[in-house]
């Protein structure tokens, strides 16, 4: 406890000693530096003593933090503070200075005593004040706590379409410690595997103490997974070759490839496109039996993670499957046709095929432009090269200037059956003729050639060639007069009639035998390979 007398009874006390105090002491005696109306009894021992040794000793003075602050918690990445010291006395002699023990910690400024945060831990910061001519020295000291920064991440995820992922990121991770994510998939269970399948998901993340931060944990958001567009890899179409009638379904086009779902085929013999809607799509390939004109659609019905696509009609719109010609027999070495090949009766043209090719097209036109855009031509050929000295196929070892393929010719002059487009639109017991079948038909000897206008009011004109051999005088087959078909052009419709024979040109090898009418005329004839001519088959 702190004793003190009056100033009055001290000043009394100490007049007789006036004349020999110093003027260190004599500003003691007129009060203590506080300014207040007491003196300690400190006051009157440095009096005293320095009466008995003639020294004077300096007063004690203590230095206090504002608010008699001794200890303060902070945490990393707070800003900048001040506690200021002051002393008790004497505040105008000697100077204030502070020092941190541990300046990883916190570093603070020696004159201003700003406090700057350096990292996690603790360390005492003191205040120091120096002696002046009549106050001591003092010091004082407050423990400073740093603590972990905690730290409020967030979580983001942009929306995707299948198959082409985002990654997460998150940011407020002020410390760089490990983000480890975290998925959610309705009310399933959290886990660090990123879903792939379409849908709305959930994202958070959590993210590791490092250093100076605390752990935290991200607020879960959504995020989805757009469905893709499933896709046609190999797009379905018209099978090549002719289709006859055979009392069998047979395929109409051939099977197509997709990603991303499966691919469906719907037939029709209307043109009328479907829609994913209709009744009678199927993940077969369609078919038909009946002689007709069928028209195939196709589209790819989505999986879980694609949308379907559009229907698609196949390449070409249509496949037809034509009428079976039936058998007739003049008498001769070989069975005849009814009909042409790709006809639908005995006066219909049928189709028009380039020698040695199995795929035929209508004579269909527009003022003598084919519908189809088909060019006949060298170009286009099957067994060339672009030009009619460059066969690929059907040429006699010695006419090694016409061919254009590795080795020698191949020495072929009669259509293989693979390449006979009786055979493979009929089957094996259908082939082409030879030009000695023709030659034997147009014999008179053998049949009575008759042109015909209009043919039983078909409007199609031709011939009518009538068996007279014995016994079968009443048997018959009509030859139309198709024209042909060269570059994009059809031509001669009902007027001039062409049909192929098996048999090359042995001494031409671009040329083709072939049998060639017009009115009143009738002969074999050699025209060029890559032309289309109608095709009448024998058995």
């Amino acid at each position: 406890m702190k004793t003190t007398i009056r100033k009055q009874l001290f000043l009394l006390l100490t007049a007789l000693f006036v004349g020999a105090i110093p003027a260190n002491a004599q500003s003691l005696i007129r009060g203590d530096v506080n300014g207040d109306s007491e003196v300690t009894i400190a006051d009157v021992t440095a009096l005293v003593n320095y009466l008995h040794t003639g020294e004077f000793n300096m007063i004690a003075r203590t230095l206090a933090f504002a608010e008699n602050t001794t200890a303060v918690t902070k945490s990393y990445g707070d800003a900048n503070f001040t506690i200021a010291a002051t002393p008790d006395r004497g505040a105008e002699e000697g100077a204030i200075t502070y020092a941190s023990s541990e300046t990883g910690v916190a570093t603070i400024n020696e004159i201003t005593g700003e406090v700057t945060i350096g990292g996690v831990g603790e360390t005492t910061i003191t205040a120091s004040i120096t002696a002046g001519t009549n106050y001591a020295a003092a010091e004082a000291s407050y423990t400073l706590t740093i603590t972990i920064a905690s730290i409020s991440p967030t979580v983001t995820l942009e929306d995707w379409t299948y198959g082409s992922p985002n990654s997460p990121s998150v940011s407020g991770n002020m410390g760089n410690g490990t983000v480890t994510y975290y998925y959610k998939t309705g009310d399933g269970e959290w886990t660090e595997t990123q879903p792939t399948d379409a849908g709305t998901h959930q994202v958070k993340a959590s993210v590791a103490a490092n250093g100076n931060y605390a752990a935290g944990e991200t607020a879960a958001v959504e995020f989805t997974i757009a469905k893709a567009t499933a896709s046609v890899t190999t797009a379905p179409a018209a099978v090549s070759g002719t289709l006859v009638a055979n009392g069998s379904a047979q395929a109409l086009v051939t099977a197509g490839e997709a990603t991303g779902g499966t691919l469906k085929y719907y037939v029709s013999t209307t043109n009328s496109a479907p829609t994913t809607e209709t009744e009678g799509w199927t993940t077969t390939v369609s078919t038909g039996t009946d002689a007709d004109t069928y028209y195939v659609w196709y589209y790819v019905e989505g999986d879980a993670n694609h949308n379907s696509t559009a229907v698609t009609a196949i390449s070409g719109e249509s496949k037809t499957i034509y009428s079976a010609p039936e058998v007739v027999d003049l008498g001769l070495s070989v069975k005849w046709a009814n009909m042409n090949i790709g006809a639908t009766s005995v006066t219909d043209y049928g189709l028009y095929f380039a020698w040695g090719e199995t795929v035929g097209r209508a004579g269909t036109n527009t003022s003598g432009t084919a519908s189809d855009g088909y060019s006949y031509d060298w170009s286009n050929y099957a067994w060339s090269n672009g030009a009619y000295d460059k066969l690929t196929k059907y040429v006699p070892t010695d006419k090694t200037d016409y061919w254009n393929a590795s080795g020698s010719p191949d020495n072929k002059t009669t259509l293989k059956q693979e390449d006979d487009a009786a055979y493979v639109a009929l089957g094996e017991s259908w082939k082409m003729p030879t030009k000695e079948n023709w030659e034997e038909l147009k014999n008179t000897e053998n049949c009575t050639w008759e042109w015909k206008t209009n043919y039983s009011n078909s409007g199609v004109n031709g011939y009518l060639v009538i068996s007279r051999k014995s016994g079968y005088t009443s048997n018959f087959i009509f030859l139309p007069a198709a024209g042909y078909r060269l570059n994009t052009y059809v031509n001669n419709q009902g007027t001039y009639g062409y049909y192929w024979s098996s048999s090359l040109d042995e001494g031409n090898p671009y040329y083709a035998r072939n049998l060639y009418f017009y009115s009143g005329y009738v002969r074999m004839d050699d025209l060029n390979r890559c032309n289309g001519f109608s095709v009448r088959a024998v058995q």
